[in-house]
C-alpha cells in the first residue's frame, strides 16, 4: 500500500487528487501488481463520474436506483438513474438488479448497445424455505434455470443479482462452483449475526432500499421473542424513509454519531419519533448496547443499523466479548 502511494505522488506531479481518487489508484495498482485474475470493482457515488469508472470493466451491475447522494447526483430518480447507468458498457453484460428501472437507465444501456438484463425480466428468484430457485439468461440469451441453491448469508436480491452477471461474464462456470460460493459469500456489516452476549445482526444499510432489504430478510426469521432496533444515522441521510420500511422491530432504541457528518441522538429523534415509538435515548451506540444488556432474553434478537460507521462502532463494543460468533 505504502508503496502504491509512492507511486502514485511521483505520477501526479502537479495534479491535486482526492482521497477516494488516491484509494482507487491504489486498489488498481495493486490488482495489476499482484496480477488478479478477477477485479470486482464497487463505484462509489453514483458512476458516470466516478473515480472508479475510468475502468472499461468487462461487465457491470446497478443493484437498485434510490434518492441517494442527491446533493451530488440530483434530486430526481432519472437522473440518478442515467449517473448509475454510466457503468455500462458498449456489447457487454449490463446487469439491472431493480425491478422496472427508471427509463433512463434503460434508454441509456440501449443508445450504447449494452447487453441488458433486468431483475424481474430477463432474469428473477424465488425462495423456498430452505432454498432458492434461480432463472435468467446465459451469455447467448437462451433460459437458464437453477433450482434449490443454497441461501447465502447476503440479501438474495443481490445473490441474483451478482448470479446473472456471473453466468454472463464467466459461462464456463459450474453448478458446482456458484454453490461453493453462494455458501462462502460473505460480507461484514451486511447482515452479520453475532450471538454473544445476546442475539444480533449488523447491517450497513442507510437508505430506504437497503432498509427494505434487511426487513424483508428479518421476515424470514420469526422470533418467539421480541426484536429490539438500534438505529444510529449521518446527518445527510433519509432517517424518516428508513425507519418507514421496517414492521420486523417492536421496539425503538436510537443513538448518536460523532465525527464528520455525524448528527446527535436528539437530533436524529426529531426525524423517526412521529413515524415509531423510540423507547430509548443513547448518545453512542455502545451506551445504546450497554442499555440494552439486561433487557434482552435469548428469545430476543437486536438489530443494530444505518450507518457503516453505526456497524464499526457495533463492532468495537461487541469485541469486549470474546464469545462473539459474528
Amino acid at each position: 500500500i505504502v508503496e502504491s502511494f509512492e507511486e502514485i505522488d511521483e505520477a501526479r506531479q502537479n495534479i491535486s487528487l482526492t482521497y477516494f481518487e488516491v484509494g482507487t489508484l491504489s486498489a488498481l495498482y495493486i490488482f495489476k501488481k499482484l496480477q488478479v485474475d478477477v477485479a470486482v470493482l464497487e463505484i462509489g457515488l453514483g458512476g458516470r463520474l466516478d473515480a472508479v469508472n475510468i475502468v472499461n470493466a468487462d461487465g457491470a451491475a446497478v443493484t437498485s436506483i434510490g434518492l441517494d447522494h442527491q446533493d451530488w447526483l440530483g434530486s430526481d430518480i432519472e437522473q440518478i438513474a442515467f449517473e448509475k447507468a454510466g457503468v455500462y458498457r458498449a456489447d457487454l453484460p449490463a446487469i439491472c438488479g431493480q425491478r422496472n428501472p427508471p427509463q433512463a437507465l434503460v434508454s441509456h444501456a440501449n443508445s450504447i448497445s449494452a447487453v441488458l438484463s433486468i431483475k424481474g425480466q430477463q432474469f428473477d428468484f424465488i425462495r423456498n424455505e430452505s432454498s432458492w430457485n434461480w432463472s435468467g439468461v446465459d451469455v447467448g440469451g437462451s433460459r437458464l434455470d437453477l433450482d434449490n441453491l443454497p441461501i447465502p448469508a447476503l440479501p438474495l436480491e443481490n445473490a441474483a443479482t451478482a448470479l446473472q452477471l456471473l453466468i454472463k461474464m464467466f459461462p464456463e462456470i459450474t453448478r458446482n462452483e456458484i454453490e461453493r460460493g453462494l455458501q462462502s459469500a460473505h460480507l461484514d456489516g451486511r447482515l452479520q449475526r453475532f450471538q454473544h452476549p445476546f442475539n444480533g445482526v449488523m447491517d450497513v444499510g442507510h437508505n430506504p432500499q437497503a432498509a427494505e432489504l434487511l426487513n424483508t430478510e428479518l421476515k424470514t426469521r420469526p422470533l418467539s421473542g421480541k426484536r429490539y432496533g438500534v438505529l444510529a444515522m449521518l446527518k445527510d441521510k433519509d432517517a424518516a424513509s428508513v425507519v418507514q420500511q421496517f414492521d420486523q422491530v417492536d421496539h425503538w432504541f436510537i443513538a448518536g454519531l460523532q465525527g464528520y457528518r455525524g448528527q446527535t441522538v436528539s437530533e436524529l429523534n426529531d426525524k423517526v419519533a412521529n413515524i415509531v415509538k423510540v423507547e430509548g435515548l443513547y448518545d453512542s451506540v455502545a451506551e445504546a448496547l450497554d442499555g440494552l444488556l439486561d433487557l434482552l432474553t435469548e428469545n430476543d434478537e437486536v438489530v443494530v443499523f444505518g450507518s457503516f460507521v453505526t456497524v464499526a462502532q457495533a463492532q468495537d463494543w461487541l469485541s469486549k466479548y470474546p464469545m462473539d460468533a459474528a
